[in-house]
Order: structure tokens, then C-alpha cells, then sequence
């Protein structure tokens, strides 16, 4: 646990810097960091980051309709944990300060599917809550469930982190499965 603790102090005094920071018109932020990149939504704490630099999912006949990672970038490589909550913890810096301790909201659903990188997505999870122990946290997890074997060991190693302490029982995780191309 110390070692987590490490990282997420680190981490807030330290971020790992994006290549490039833009604003969008709708009042986001996009957090270029050359192999992938993060969303600050406007309104409230929330933030959507890459689990991947690019996308697993390239060989698929049909890529997901509603993101072109698969069709643009081709896959090379899942993120570390440290290298996943980075992004979130420089988005939340970037965000004027809200009264209170607000939620934080962590959207798993930028570039890469969550169901190829469970292991970084517990790690990630473990260091922000490391970070950030007086904020309620939300953890949103998006994949298309192939092949079934990701689908299940995302499942597997949140059940298993749950069951081991390493994920608190305040956060609250929340699984979206999307089926919109045949699997």
C-alpha cells in the first residue's frame, strides 16, 4: 500500500504533461499526449481517459461505429495504471475547484477498450483513491465483450481487487457493455 501511496503523491505533485492541451468548443479539454489522450468535461469532475494507445480491436471487420481509434491508430500498447490515473489527476488539477468534495468521476473510455487492460485499470483505480481519499469516486468501464475471455477477466480481477481490499468499498464501479458491431 505504501507503494501505491508513493505513486499518487508523486503523481498530484508531478503529472505526467500532454504534448498538447485543447480547448474544444463545447467548453472541454483534450489532453494530447502524442499516443493517446484524455477529455475534461466542462461541468463537475468528471474525465475520460485512455486505457490504451490505440486500439486492440483494429482487426475487427466492423470497428465501433461511435469511436475511430480501431480505424486510425493502430494498437500499440496498454497503459500502466501509473500512466492511466496521471491523466485523470492532471485533468482534475485543470479543473477550477468546485465547493466541497465533489465526486470524481473516471470514464474508462477514451482510447482502448477496459476489458484488454484490467490489470492497469485496478492499478489506476488503487492510486486515485490514494489520491484523492476524501472524494467519493465513480469508476465507469467500457467495453464491447470480445472476445468473451476480456469481457471476463476485467469482470474477474474488479471482483477479485474488491475482495482483497485493494479497490474501496466507497467507490462505486460501474461496467458498460456496448453492442453496436457483431462480435
Amino acid at each position: 500500500m505504501t507503494k501505491i501511496l508513493d505513486i499518487a503523491k508523486g503523481l498530484l505533485a508531478s503529472p505526467i504533461q500532454p504534448v498538447q492541451t485543447l480547448p474544444s468548443s463545447d467548453g472541454s479539454t483534450i489532453f494530447n499526449y502524442g499516443d493517446y489522450e484524455t477529455v475534461q468535461f466542462p461541468k463537475g469532475k468528471m474525465v475520460c481517459v485512455s486505457v490504451q494507445s490505440g486500439c486492440t480491436l483494429e482487426h475487427m471487420q466492423q470497428p465501433c461505429r461511435f469511436c475511430s481509434t480501431a480505424r486510425y491508430r493502430r494498437f500499440k500498447k496498454s497503459l500502466s495504471g501509473e500512466m492511466i490515473a496521471s491523466q485523470a489527476i492532471l485533468a482534475f488539477q485543470s479543473t477550477p475547484k468546485l465547493p466541497g468534495s465533489p465526486p470524481l468521476k473516471v470514464l474508462f473510455a477514451g482510447m482502448g477498450d477496459s476489458g484488454f487492460n484490467p490489470g492497469g485499470l485496478v492499478d489506476a483505480i488503487q492510486i486515485l483513491q490514494a489520491a484523492y481519499p476524501d472524494n467519493p469516486l465513480f469508476f465507469f468501464m467500457t467495453t464491447i465483450g470480445a472476445p468473451r475471455r476480456a469481457f471476463g477477466n476485467l469482470r474477474k480481477n474488479i471482483i477479485e481487487a474488491y475482495d482483497e481490499g485493494k479497490i474501496q468499498r466507497r467507490s462505486r464501479i460501474v461496467l458498460q457493455l456496448s453492442i453496436h458491431a457483431g462480435l
